[in-house]
């Protein structure tokens, strides 16, 4: 009874939300399984599960898992649904269909927006997303100085986002740039950050997750423990303690957040996936009694993660 007063009384002011599967990526490092195996989650069931978010004075959605959100039908009627219920969204994207249209639209309901970039050399940004046609790179002026950057970057740094934004309007730093540190880009995550600091935009880094395509590729991608320390400090260096790798100087997220993934089911961690029950069977709230919070607390190389154990076991042999 003690446990079951707890997990009702917890304040749940973030949660995470996985959409459809499809990706026009297929980067070697990724963590998820793209392979749809039952029938994902549609508008309904998006607009149930936004009811019980509203009920539970759910703060921000963060739509941050599974495939490319931009190219799912549902996403722009959740944007809307969520932001008439006072709910913030925020967004993970690799950026290819951040059209000006699109990104008037996310703009306009205040939709944080976390944008994938590996690399600043097209070669390796095509090697890291795995596509045959890439964006266009254009040439970027900021400050009288030259920068090559993908098509939508260009447009998003031109946007509203950019020029008029007000911090206090958004739930999280209305732009942040993300990148996963593999061996294939390791030496330029420094240009990044130095890049995310002329910007004056977050700066967000993620050691690989190894299942699925980065388990498949991790001797090409896994970096080693010592080097993975030397790129911490470089860039507490770069950026001081402005850029944000919560999983070194916070407690995992979902301590007290949930996840919903794109077939309905509810898990309190978003890599270990432990499911709970699944919102096509019972209400959200139900399957909140019998969740509990995760138990690890996620220090630098995620010492007793059970996803990201790897960088103190697997990274040794390197």
């Amino acid at each position: 009874m003690k446990n079951l007063k707890k997990c009702l009384e917890r304040e749940y002011k973030e949660i995470g939300l996985f959409l459809s599967k499809r990706c026009n990526y297929n980067c070697p490092y990724c963590s998820t399984n793209m392979n749809i195996s039952k029938k994902e989650l549609d508008n309904e069931d998006y607009k149930k599960i936004l009811d019980s978010c509203k009920d539970l004075g759910v703060k921000c959605i963060i739509i941050c898992g599974a495939g490319e959100p931009l190219l799912d039908q549902n996403l722009f009627e959740i944007i809307k649904i969520a932001r008439s219920y006072g709910i913030s969204v925020n967004i993970t994207t690799n950026g290819y269909y951040l059209e000006r249209k699109t990104i008037e639209f996310l703009y306009e309901n205040r939709v944080s927006l976390c944008v994938k970039l590996h690399s600043l050399n097209e070669e390796r940004y095509l090697q890291l997303s795995r596509i045959r046609k890439g964006p266009k790179w254009v040439n970027y002026n900021y400050s009288n100085k030259i920068i090559k950057l993908p098509s939508f970057l260009v447009d998003l740094l031109k946007s509203n986002y950019f020029t008029r934004s007000n911090k206090d309007e958004f739930y999280f730093p209305p732009i942040c740039i993300e990148t996963v540190i593999t061996r294939i880009n390791y030496y330029e995550i420094p240009a990044l950050a130095n890049l995310a600091k002329l910007l004056k935009i977050q700066f967000f880094v993620e050691p690989l997750i190894l299942i699925n395509n980065a388990e498949l590729n991790k001797k090409d991608l896994v970096v080693s423990e010592n080097k993975l320390n030397k790129l911490f400090y470089r860039l507490l260096w770069i950026q001081g303690l402005n850029f944000f790798l919560g999983e070194v100087f916070h407690k995992c997220m979902m301590q007290k957040n949930f996840l919903i993934t794109n077939y309905g089911d509810v898990s309190n961690c978003i890599t270990a996936l432990r499911t709970f029950g699944n919102i096509k069977d019972d209400p959200l709230k139900d399957i909140l009694r019998r969740m509990k919070p995760p138990k690890f607390h996620c220090h630098l190389g995620f010492r007793r993660c059970p996803t990201r154990y790897y960088i103190y076991n697997e990274l040794k042999k390197n």
